[in-house]
């Protein structure tokens, strides 16, 4: 792994994909949550969307942090 030294612009844009990726898992997710029968894999289903969207919050808090440094 190679270190770099990332600017702002850098570091937003990776943020701004990592949201993007985030948004793409959600949604598949909450499509499959939709149609699924099993009560096992509901729950998981819905731990992973859970997890998923606390990720997300992150980045947003991430994103907001690069805008205002």
């Amino acid at each position: 792994m190679t270190t770099t030294t990332a600017s702002s612009a850098d570091i937003f844009a990776a943020v701004a994909l990592h949201l993007d990726v985030l948004d793409r898992f959600i949604t598949v997710v909450q499509g499959r949550l939709a149609v699924a029968d099993d009560p096992f894999v509901r729950d998981s289903l819905a731990d992973l969307l859970m997890d998923l969207n606390d990720q997300h919050d992150a980045y947003l808090v991430a994103e907001s942090q690069v805008v205002a440094a």
